[in-house]
């Protein structure tokens, strides 16, 4: 008798509290929602950053849609928010990255004025972007950024971009054996995995060993020229961002009053 009416006692706390949890998150899943819809409402009219924020994320995501016309309209709503540039930093990043996410060309235009953001983070994403939604002839502005920009961060994910951008432009091709030179190890190795990428081949890490393979493989290639001795390098910073991981910080849940951005 004692057994069943410890078990009784159990089972009398632990329910409320399973069900007092259950409508928690059912709340914080209501207060959000769960469709396209109600996540471009909260975009459109929220005044609070950390709820845009979170629908800027989940409006990255293919599955969030019914339609083409529904991730067609976000796209719209997304490129107009990180356009007009009124939205703080970490939002216009997370904005590039789930353009970038949905895969839609009609994204490349915003994303491509985003290469010049002033916040090097929001550049990185946009250039890892454009990557997935844009066209050939945007490796060249993927180039120079890797070139020019005055993060590691920012080089690596240009890099990323033209991996995935997969050109054949024999002055790509130069700006990225170059960089197998770098000082910086994650500039090297983001150009090795670039150029292994677009290429197909792998001849090693060694630059000398790609400029044959490059020379033999790719017409027009030639290592001496004023593109690769044009390349110039921003000097070495131990404070860069790219000694972290590159990309947003992952999305961790935030307690009311202490959300990631302040109103």
């Amino acid at each position: 008798m004692v057994q069943s009416h410890n078990q009784h006692k159990s089972t009398i706390s632990v329910g409320p509290l399973i069900a007092l949890c259950l409508a928690i998150v059912a709340g914080c899943a209501g207060s959000m929602g769960t469709t396209a819809r109600s996540m471009l409402t909260n975009v459109r009219d929220s005044k609070d950053p950390n709820a845009r924020y979170q629908a800027y994320v989940k409006l990255g995501k293919p599955r969030t849609y019914d339609n083409t016309e529904q991730m067609v309209e976000s796209i719209t709503e997304l490129s107009k928010r990180l356009a007009d540039g009124k939205e703080p930093p970490i939002s216009r990043a997370v904005i590039c990255r789930s353009l970038g996410d949905l895969k839609r060309p009609e994204a490349r235009t915003a994303l491509l004025k985003a290469l010049d953001d002033e916040d090097d983070e929001v550049r990185a994403e946009a250039a890892r972007a454009i990557g997935k939604v844009g066209q050939p002839e945007d490796a060249v502005l993927l180039a120079r950024m890797m070139a020019i920009d005055t993060t590691h961060n920012g080089r690596v994910a240009a890099a990323e971009g033209l991996a995935n951008l997969n050109p054949k432009d024999p002055r790509i091709m130069i700006s990225l054996s170059e960089n197998l030179n770098n000082d910086d190890p994650a500039i090297r190795l983001a150009s090795y995995r670039a150029l292994k990428q677009i290429t197909g081949a792998d001849p090693g890490t060694d630059s000398n060993a790609w400029h044959d393979y490059l020379t033999n493989n790719f017409a027009g290639y030639v290592n001496d020229t004023a593109v690769a001795k044009s390349a110039v390098k921003p000097p070495v910073s131990p404070n860069d961002k790219s000694v972290m991981p590159a990309g947003l910080p992952a999305q961790t849940p935030t307690a009311p009053g202490r959300g990631i951005l302040n109103p």
